[in-house]
């Protein structure tokens, strides 16, 4: 239950104008399809990483049984690569949801007019932000070791 006190929506101390709650209410759909559309690949990529599991699990079955010179290092590539994209699809979860969140507290702040809903919109946005930036830093971070360890390869 929102008390009478976040009847209004303010913004820098002012009430925000009808074209504003028009413009958050566009950027908050936009946001909630972004967010729907990246589950779904989201889904869809955890289920072809499975699916590259369970066959791989049983090429390696079967490969041993018809192979006395079987390669062991193939599997263990394989099992590498779907680790590595399971962590990957756990990691790319988090500015997803945060997007999510965000349209759905913008979309409930602005037909009632609620402040805290608006206040906690804001944060949900400012969590996806800084979840990308944080990851775009630590890519660009690895990015550097990556050709700095190419560069004394090539000495």
């Amino acid at each position: 239950m929102e008390t009478a006190e976040h009847t209004t929506i303010n913004l820098c101390g002012e009430e925000l104008d009808p074209e504003s709650k028009r413009l958050l209410t566009k950027t908050a759909t936009w946001a909630k399809f972004l967010a729907m559309v990246g589950f779904t690949f989201l889904g869809l990529f955890i289920v072809g990483v499975l699916s590259i599991a369970i066959v791989a699990g049983v090429s390696d079955s079967y490969a041993e049984s018809m192979s006395y010179m079987y390669d062991y290092m193939s599997g263990t590539i394989i099992w590498i690569y779907v680790c590595t994209c399971l962590i990957v699809s756990f990691i790319y979860f988090f500015p997803l949801y945060y997007l999510y969140r965000f349209s759905v507290r913008m979309k409930q702040a602005i037909p009632e007019n609620n402040q805290v809903a608006l206040i906690d919109a804001f944060r949900f946005l400012s969590k996806h932000y800084a979840f990308i930036g944080v990851l775009t830093l630590i890519m660009l971070f690895l990015l550097t070791i990556a050709l700095i360890n190419v560069f004394v390869a090539m000495v």
